[in-house]
């Protein structure tokens, strides 16, 4: 559509889909044949939450005008019935957030959960109580709750002209109404696993300006929101999910109290990206149809890989699980004993590949696997204590 040179560096002139185009794209799906075939022989649960293309415009914030709608479509798309509490908070215009329970004691094809017996969704128990001292509640011990938040409907657009370099403490991601609901379930979850999906990227700072590389870190305010909610009292195992970035990654931050007395990092949390099935930064440089259909698809793919290449070996990500040895005049405390996080491994932890993730349990042996699988290459797999 062209370029917006209103603004340095210019950015390109694209036109939003409108509700009724997306409804013939979750229709296209619909009709595809393998997908249909993953539905009916897998007998898999669809849940999710909209990135800036479900909504319908990149890099899409509050600001567009067919959020609700768009919303809507989606859950009509991943069959989320419109008597459900996300269909309800989406008509509202309020955004597609929620929470699903699976309770692994349950007879093999039944692990899902009403919202009722879950009892973790304030909007439908009514759970009020705002004492975060403690755990209300018996811990359930092969429960998995998986949160999905909503990223878009209510962000803070972001910063134009120089004001896009700059951290803005104001901004916000997900809304009050929605920050409310979350902080409350995930402390009222009795579950064994906590897995909060969102789109963004929550623990990486990789570029000044969010126009160019989305991420919580722009906004710092919100994003401590977001980590002190997770790690409240009594939130058992949370790991981060997040997309967008069309690669894969597994990075780890290591938490330390308040009070600063704690010499070892009190809880770590891992966020686990996984980006995307159909390009990513290692088979071409746009999502456009004319970069994949045309003669453009292949030197979009060498530029595209070697650009990101190079990128990351320039600039190394501190935030990776990468274990290094401490050097022998190094008098910084050890924290692990292999010389990085516990667990870490040694070399590059992300891909560049097409990919999509994998959280796998081990009740016997109290694990939590996270892998990424590519069509040539997979990233690393960390394994997370429970």
């Amino acid at each position: 559509m062209g370029n917006d040179w209103s603004t340095f560096p210019p950015h390109p002139i694209m036109s939003p889909a409108t509700p009724d185009r997306l409804q013939a794209y979750y229709q296209i799906q619909n009709n595809n044949p393998a997908y249909q075939h993953f539905l009916t022989q897998t007998n898999a649960t669809i849940l999710g939450t909209i990135d800036d293309h479900d909504m319908g415009m990149n890099n899409g914030d509050e600001t567009f005008e067919f959020k609700r709608e768009s919303g809507m479509e989606f859950l009509d798309f991943v069959g989320e019935g419109e008597e459900g509490v996300m269909y309800q908070r989406a008509r509202k215009g309020e955004g597609v957030y929620g929470v699903k329970v699976f309770d692994f004691d349950r007879d093999e094809g039944d692990y899902l959960i009403s919202d009722e017996d879950a009892g973790i969704d304030p909007d439908i128990v009514g759970y009020k109580d705002n004492d975060m001292s403690k755990p209300k509640h018996p811990y359930k011990e092969k429960r998995v709750a998986i949160f999905v938040l909503d990223a878009r409907t209510n962000r803070t657009p972001w910063g134009q002209g120089l004001n896009a370099w700059k951290r803005n403490y104001n901004g916000d991601f997900l809304g009050e109404r929605q920050w409310k609901w979350f902080e409350t379930a995930i402390r009222n979850s009795d579950a064994s696993v906590n897995i909060i999906v969102n789109g963004l990227q929550v623990h990486p700072f990789r570029h000044p300006n969010a126009n160019l590389a989305e991420q919580w870190a722009q906004f710092p305010t919100a994003r401590q929101r977001l980590y002190d909610a997770v790690l409240q009292q009594g939130v058992r195992a949370p790991v981060l999910v997040s997309g967008d970035v069309h690669m894969a990654q597994l990075m780890r931050k290591d938490c330390w109290a308040r009070d600063g007395i704690s010499a070892t990092p009190t809880r770590p949390l891992i966020e686990f990206t996984t980006s995307g099935m159909t390009h990513s930064w290692g088979t071409v440089f746009a999502s456009s149809q004319k970069f994949h259909e045309t003669w453009r698809y292949y030197p979009m793919h060498v530029m595209s890989k070697v650009i990101m290449t190079v990128a990351h070996w320039i600039f190394p990500m501190p935030d990776l699980m990468v274990s290094s040895p401490k050097k022998e005049d190094d008098q910084s405390p050890l924290l692990f004993e292999n010389g990085g996080a516990e667990g870490a491994k040694l070399g590059k932890q992300f891909s560049l590949e097409k990919n999509f993730g994998e959280i796998e349990i081990d009740w016997q042996n109290r694990n939590v696997w996270i892998r990424a699988f590519g069509q040539r290459e997979c990233s690393s797999t960390a394994e997370c204590k429970l």
